[in-house]
């Protein structure tokens, strides 16, 4: 095997090399990483993510892989996985979160514990970390809401803390995106009924289920809404459902979702995007402007 990059040479049994992101993002799309990084500890997050910084190489944060296409040619630099990081610390209405704790899981314990705040967020794939990074949400709640404290790592690898007020919580959108995010401080509401917040998470769940393909290889909404839109109903009105690029195909249910129904390619997502964007924008004037990140470049 090739041997590692000077500053990763220290953390080999947490690095792969090439391995292929496809593997790692619900689209199941997407080229190789140059290097791939799997801490086990917060400490070996910290110190990887300095070393690499200390040498100026490209570091990116993939969690759960949602909200996500990775290019065909894949990705420079170091990616680093949060998979293992997925503790939590309950103190009264407080909980302390790694960045790599599914975010499902999270809102059926806050519900078991009578917590209310996160209830709204069940259906949204992915963990908290990402969630946290795009506050991620929908017509029920956004994350950005109950954040109390983000801990994380700057481009100079330095530890900083941002309260709420200065992560910049908009609509899926953050402050936060280019930072290693290593741990979340979440105030939640004591004192519910833990029946009648797993009855919610019962009803939204069902609700998503029977308008969104959850089951499906996609990456959630592939546009945000305009403001007083819905880009699912103007991507509809457009005629695209289950219109097909390749293997890549808007559902059936709920226009604003693009799947991959067979080996589709970075290439046909793109592709896709730009001709409903193109042919919403003659219709409408209304530009649509894509939800999910695009890596290595983003989106021309």
């Amino acid at each position: 095997m090739t041997a590692l990059a000077e500053p990763l040479a220290p953390f080999a049994e947490i690095v792969r090399r090439g391995e292929p992101l496809a593997r790692h993002t619900t689209l199941r799309i997407g080229g190789p990483a140059e290097y791939f990084v799997v801490p086990r500890s917060r400490e070996q997050l910290v110190a990887a993510w300095r070393a690499c910084r200390a040498e100026g190489m490209p570091v990116r944060m993939l969690g759960g892989g949602s909200n996500l296409l990775v290019d065909d040619d894949g990705v420079p630099g170091a990616v680093f996985h949060t998979a293992l990081l997925k503790g939590a610390v309950w103190d009264g209405a407080r909980v302390r979160v790694e960045p790599g704790f599914g975010l499902e899981r999270l809102c059926r314990e806050a519900a078991e514990r009578g917590l209310a705040g996160m209830e709204g967020l069940v259906g949204i794939p992915g963990t908290l970390g990402g969630a946290i990074s795009g506050n991620a949400g929908g017509r029920h709640a956004e994350i950005g809401s109950v954040v109390e404290e983000v801990e994380v790592l700057d481009l100079d690898g330095g530890e900083r803390r941002f309260p709420r007020a200065d992560c910049g919580f908009e609509y899926r959108r953050t402050k936060l995106a280019p930072f290693c995010i290593a741990a979340i401080v979440l105030r939640l509401r004591p004192g519910a009924d833990p029946a009648a917040l797993k009855e919610t998470i019962r009803r939204i769940h069902e609700e998503k289920a029977s308008t969104q393909p959850l089951a499906a290889h996609s990456a959630g909404c592939l546009f945000k809404n305009p403001p007083g839109q819905s880009a699912g109903r103007l991507i509809d009105e457009a005629g695209f459902k289950m219109q097909r690029v390749g293997g890549a195909m808007i559902s059936d249910r709920h226009a604003n979702f693009v799947l991959n129904v067979k080996q589709a390619t970075g290439a046909d997502v793109s592709a896709l995007a730009r001709q409903i964007q193109n042919k919403v924008q003659r219709r409408t004037g209304i530009l649509l402007e894509p939800e999910i990140r695009r890596w290595p470049g983003g989106w021309a």
